[in-house]
């Protein structure tokens, strides 16, 4: 909002509520105090797991087998970093320049920790999640798709996780699906193992736009665009299966 209007007032008037969410963060999100944001199912009746993937079984290792919390997904640290990064632009402007300070070095510390614990040399990509035990969950998923606009991601490690972001196993040719094929969970009409989210797809090609991939930008735009043929008034729906795109179409 800052970046759109430069309404200072404004953000000095819910300042109090930024640094409160801030404070949350690092005492409340930050289950286990590792520096990681995790969730835990408490209630009863709440969701087993709480990101934007929220189905029961959404959060699995290489084997399938669910993963015990609290979890730690990797677009979670992505939204943590670009918050904090943001943060700290916004403290500097308000004069507070040992607050943005610390914000910045605290976002850097968690941008080299999340490369360092969720990146996977064998996937070629950063793990969808780190289980209770801290124990990485291997598998192929375009969670890490999100990590990119947020920056949290070094640029030594974007292209191959472009490469494998736009692979077969996880383009089917309509889009990047939430799930690779080799997933023991895929299942291209699930709800977030193997489905396509239009949504998840533009935050893939944002971030691919803003590590300067742009023929792989343009990859993902074109794949919905001719989604969207098909669908009446060319309303592209919260999601859509996974299947491959065949010949002709």
């Amino acid at each position: 909002y800052y970046e759109r209007t430069a309404n200072l007032d404004f953000i000095r008037s819910i300042w109090n509520n930024i640094k409160s969410a801030l404070y949350w963060i690092d005492h409340y999100g930050d289950i286990d105090g590792d520096g990681f944001v995790e969730y835990k199912h408490k209630s009863e009746n709440g969701l087993t797991n709480q990101g934007w993937k929220d189905s029961h079984d959404s959060i699995m290792n290489e084997s399938g087998v669910l993963c015990e919390p609290p979890i730690a997904l990797a677009e979670v640290q992505g939204y943590v970093y670009s918050a904090k990064m943001y943060a700290s632009k916004l403290a500097e402007n308000l004069g507070e320049q040992e607050l943005s300070y610390n914000l910045l070095q605290q976002a850097e510390v968690l941008k080299n920790k999340f490369n360092e614990a969720f990146w996977d040399v064998d996937l070629n990509s950063f793990v969808i999640a780190l289980d209770g035990n801290k124990k990485p969950c291997k598998v192929m998923s375009s969670n890490p798709g999100q990590c990119l606009f947020t920056g949290i991601i070094n640029k030594e490690k974007a292209k191959p996780l472009v490469r494998s972001l736009t692979n077969e196993n996880m383009f089917s040719g309509w889009g990047i699906r939430t799930l690779s094929k080799d997933a023991v969970r895929y299942n291209p009409m699930s709800y977030h193992n193997g489905s396509i989210w239009p949504h998840d797809n533009a935050l893939i090609a944002f971030g691919f736009a803003k590590y300067g991939f742009q023929p792989e930008v343009l990859k993902i735009t074109q794949a919905l665009f001719d989604a969207s043929l098909f669908i009446e008034l060319q309303r592209l729906p919260e999601l859509f299966c996974g299947f491959d795109r065949r010949k002709n179409e």
